[in-house]
């Protein structure tokens, strides 16, 4: 049996990466730990760059996941003003 222990941050406002950076900073984790930055706040967001950011970091930690309730820019384009080619938006439903 594999165990995993999980550690949950919450992303209110300011920047993303300060908020994951703040955490991880805040101890030393396991190898086996994996980290939930659970994204409450809307907006739109570029997790392709954020995700390259990430790996560049150096942290203990394998696995990072972003979670949020939100679409896909690119399925909800007709809505959006402005031109955004070149990157992965997502945008969050939350307000």
């Amino acid at each position: 049996m594999h165990v995993r222990e999980v550690e949950v941050v919450e992303y209110i406002n300011g920047d993303l990466l300060d908020t994951i950076r703040t955490k991880l900073s805040k101890k030393q984790y396991e190898p086996n730990t994996i980290l939930i930055c659970y994204i409450s706040r809307g907006g739109i967001f570029d997790f392709k760059k954020e995700s390259e950011i990430i790996l560049k970091e150096i942290t203990s930690l394998n696995n990072i996941f972003l979670v949020f309730p939100g679409l896909k820019l690119t399925d909800i384009q007709q809505n959006v003003r402005g031109g955004c080619r070149g990157w992965t938006p997502f945008v969050s439903d939350e307000k």
